[in-house]
């Protein structure tokens, strides 16, 4: 069986995770702004006071996980204080909180829009590579930037 600390060390397995608790801390800023609008009650539905729940017994599941398996634990602390004021059980004074949880979401918009970048950026390379090395195209900008050189530099000594 794999350790959990390595299992969490896969790009891929990080990406999930990453994604999942996204989508649950979107889940619980959507029902945490609703519920400070008044535009429902999660005491009043049972069904969103569940998923409510559910979604703050798995936050709480994660900054303990992470809290127990991090190598300095004061660094830790310090660095995840909104994660730990998320998972506070709450009133309304507290729900405010859990908008904090839109840092994650945000920070992981934005390692996605940097892998996005990073892919797109690797295509662009490997065609223009490919289409410089088409026909002997390479050779002509060799000429070419021979051809500059040199003409430039005749022109820099017939100024002079």
């Amino acid at each position: 069986m794999v350790p959990i600390i390595n299992l969490m060390k896969s790009r891929h397995v990080s990406i999930v995770y990453e994604a999942a608790m996204a989508v649950l801390a979107l889940i619980a800023v959507f029902i945490a702004f609703l519920d400070l609008t008044q535009r429902i009650s999660v005491s009043a539905s049972i069904s969103l006071y569940y998923i409510d729940t559910g979604i703050l017994i798995i936050f709480a599941i994660d900054y303990f996980t992470r809290l127990v398996f991090s190598k300095d634990k004061r660094k830790f602390f310090t660095q995840n204080i909104l994660d730990l004021l998320a998972i506070i059980p709450f009133n309304s004074l507290f729900r405010a909180f859990r908008l904090a949880r839109l840092l994650r979401l945000i920070r992981f918009v934005r390692i996605l829009k940097a892998a996005s970048l990073l892919i797109l950026f690797k295509r662009c390379v490997s065609k223009a590579d490919a289409f410089v090395q088409t026909n002997g195209f390479v050779y002509i900008l060799y000429l070419t930037i021979v051809t500059i050189a040199l003409g430039s530099a005749g022109i820099g000594l017939s100024v002079c």
